[in-house]
């Protein structure tokens, strides 16, 4: 080996932390230990600012940092406001819509929507940071028909954005009311460090209606009646999916067993994902 990255926790206190930090706190005292030296040695400064909590592994409960990291990689992230922001990354860039919502703050329209972009714009530098987001990033605020409104948003976009210690390149805001910048991609983002490709809805993130999957199956013996006529079938799929062809699909089903001279058997499995099914001869 000629040359290795440091442990997680000493990357992390050379990547991180900065003056804006009040304290790191660490749950194990060997950890804390090679903490104290390392910035001893490399960032004397810091060193009062690391603390060791009394109780061993508690961190994480006490801070409720397992709740925080699923919330991160959740797409859509509530404002205090009522507003909402929804993030997907995809694999040229990140894209950032925001939306009123549920936004109760007041009657007139013009100052809920500047209200909760100006909100956004400081939750959006706080989220890229947050989930270490990197690459090209192309933000949806709410239509603002003010310049001065689009200025003042774009101000605490920049205001927020000069925090983060990596480096950011912000353009203002294109014909289209999209705002677009660029962050200095470090690493991998947190969302996809700790999850992979799913293999059920292929990268989608989204999955089939069970409707659309009954359909799916009344098209198959439908094809395989046309192939084998008068040969019954079997069906094996998730319960919902077996629950709509057994009640709403019900006369569709009849009468294609009807037409084909056949029977079909419905058979449930609660061990299948909605998509997954069989139809196969008896």
């Amino acid at each position: 080996c000629v040359d290795t990255d440091l442990e997680p926790v000493l990357r992390n206190l050379r990547d991180r932390l900065t003056y804006s930090i009040d304290a790191v706190f660490i749950d194990d005292r060997a950890t804390f230990s090679s903490a104290i030296t390392f910035c001893q040695q490399f960032m004397p400064e810091f060193v009062d600012r690391l603390e060791l909590l009394a109780t061993p592994g508690s961190a994480f409960d006490g801070y409720e940092l397992e709740q925080q990291i699923e919330e991160m990689l959740v797409p859509e992230v509530r404002l205090r406001s009522g507003g909402t922001l929804y993030m997907e990354e995809t694999q040229s860039m990140t894209v950032i819509d925001v939306n009123t919502a549920g936004f109760k703050g007041t009657s007139n329209q013009v100052t809920t929507i500047m209200r909760t972009n100006m909100e956004a714009a400081c939750e959006v530098a706080r989220q890229l940071r947050l989930r270490n987001i990197g690459g090209l990033v192309v933000i949806d605020f709410i239509n603002m028909d003010s310049s001065g409104s689009r200025t003042k948003v774009f101000t605490e976009l920049k205001a927020a954005l000069s925090k983060d210690s990596t480096r950011v390149h912000l353009t203002n805001f294109s014909e289209l009311g999209l705002v677009e910048l660029t962050r200095t991609r470090t690493r991998e983002s947190y969302s996809r460090g700790i999850t992979e490709w799913c293999e059920y809805c292929r990268g989608l993130g989204r999955v089939k209606t069970a409707d659309a999957v009954a359909t799916e199956i009344l098209r198959s013996l439908s094809n395989g009646t046309r192939t084998e006529p008068g040969r019954d079938f079997s069906v094996v799929a998730s319960p919902e999916v077996v629950a709509i062809l057994d009640s709403q699909e019900r006369p569709a089903l009849e009468d294609l067993e009807y037409k084909a001279a056949a029977t079909f058997e419905l058979v449930s499995d609660p061990e299948l994902e909605r998509e997954v099914f069989e139809v196969f001869p008896l």
